[in-house]
């Protein structure tokens, strides 16, 4: 129940975010974003008698504010003062006070916007540069906004740059990192090992033997990697709740969900056999084989960079 709270209230700090970047008067034919100007605008009309002389955009950032101030107090209440980059790597922190939490909130809004964008970047090379169609893309463009970064060649490097920064801010303002998977595979080939084997090729692998700019482009790399791999698994997620859809005879969810669908599939042709496409599960295989082949590069290249 934790978790759904948490994940609702990043969904309302993003939406909140995104609205403080659009036009006063924007209007959208995108019947999901027109839902949720409706429904921002209610909050607007229930806030107005207390704050009768506040812009829009205010009341925008106060609603933003309280949103990080419930998800700050959350993970106050749970204890929850990590930062994980996937399997890789685990970020410990030591918040003191609220101001602490809220710090460490905002850190986490951040991680989850960043994510965002890099999956966003990726889907535009999974499409061969294309721009994302339907109202799952047009969603995911509004998500973005804040960078307003059309072209894929301006996109791939701010994101980049932008997942460097995040990964050097937390790396700072951490107490402690854990490099999760160097150490369950170290101590496995220490398991294996004979006693006083040389594990001199594990060490220098390791990214918790690098230097403070070695780690930083590991958690870089963990982090842009963690959003590719979420993308075979947001693509099965998304078939089953289709198929939940249908058979509940929900027609305008089972569109939505068919047209995320067919942004993940990428360039794939509809690969159909009677009535059944095999897009989704063949770019459900190609994308997973892809995300193995970044993580073997990532594991296998920076060490290079592991500047002593």
């Amino acid at each position: 129940m934790a978790a759904l709270a948490s994940a609702l209230l990043d969904f309302a700090a993003l939406v909140l975010l995104v609205r403080l970047t659009l036009p006063a008067r924007f209007v959208s034919s995108n019947p999901y974003v027109a839902a949720m100007e409706s429904l921002l605008e209610r909050l607007r009309r229930s806030l107005r008698p207390a704050f009768p002389r506040v812009p829009d955009a205010a009341l925008h950032a106060l609603l933003l504010l309280l949103a990080l101030a419930g998800q700050a107090a959350l993970l106050a209440r749970r204890g929850d003062n990590l930062l994980f980059f996937d399997s890789l790597a685990a970020l410990a922190f030591a918040p003191e006070g609220f101001a602490g939490w809220f710090g460490f909130a905002l850190l986490r809004f951040a991680a989850f916007w960043l994510a965002i964008l890099a999956g966003a970047c990726f889907l535009r090379l999974w499409r061969l540069g294309a721009p994302l169609p339907g109202l799952s893309g047009d969603l995911l463009r509004l998500a973005v906004r804040p960078v307003r970064a059309r072209s894929l060649w301006t996109l791939a490097p701010l994101t980049l740059l932008l997942a460097l920064l995040f990964a050097a801010v937390a790396f700072r303002l951490a107490d402690g990192v854990e490099w999760v998977f160097a150490e369950a595979l170290g101590q496995a080939l220490r398991d294996a090992a004979a006693p006083g084997a040389d594990l001199a090729l594990l060490r220098a692998f390791s990214p918790a033997h690098a230097s403070a700019a070695g780690q930083i482009l590991h958690l870089a790399g963990a982090f842009l990697l963690n959003a590719v791999e979420r993308l075979p698994q947001l693509l099965l997620y998304l078939c089953v709740a289709s198929w939940l859809a249908r058979l509940f005879r929900n027609g305008r969810m089972a569109d939505f969900f068919a047209d995320a669908i067919r942004l993940l599939t990428g360039a794939l042709p509809p690969m159909r056999a009677g009535g059944l496409s095999f897009a989704p599960l063949a770019a459900w295989l190609l994308l997973n084989l892809l995300a193995a082949a970044l993580s073997g590069a990532l594991h296998l290249f920076l060490p290079l960079f592991h500047v002593v």
